[in-house]
């Protein structure tokens, strides 16, 4: 292990690893975050349209 750095019991390729792996895991917990406000904009905007037909016809 000559010439690799560690940070105490780890390597320098397990941090990388490490951050790479966070990266990857913030970007996909913004995608599902996305994905749900776009379904409940969906599902808002369809109670909103059914409830408007149901007035019209009382």
């Amino acid at each position: 292990m000559e010439g690799m750095r560690s940070f105490g019991i780890f390597s320098k390729e397990a941090f990388e690893t490490f951050f790479q792996a966070l990266d990857v895991t913030w970007k996909g917990m913004v995608g599902v975050f996305i994905v749900m406000t776009l379904l409940f904009g969906a599902i808002y905007l369809l109670g909103k349209v059914k409830n408007n037909d149901q007035d019209r016809s009382s």
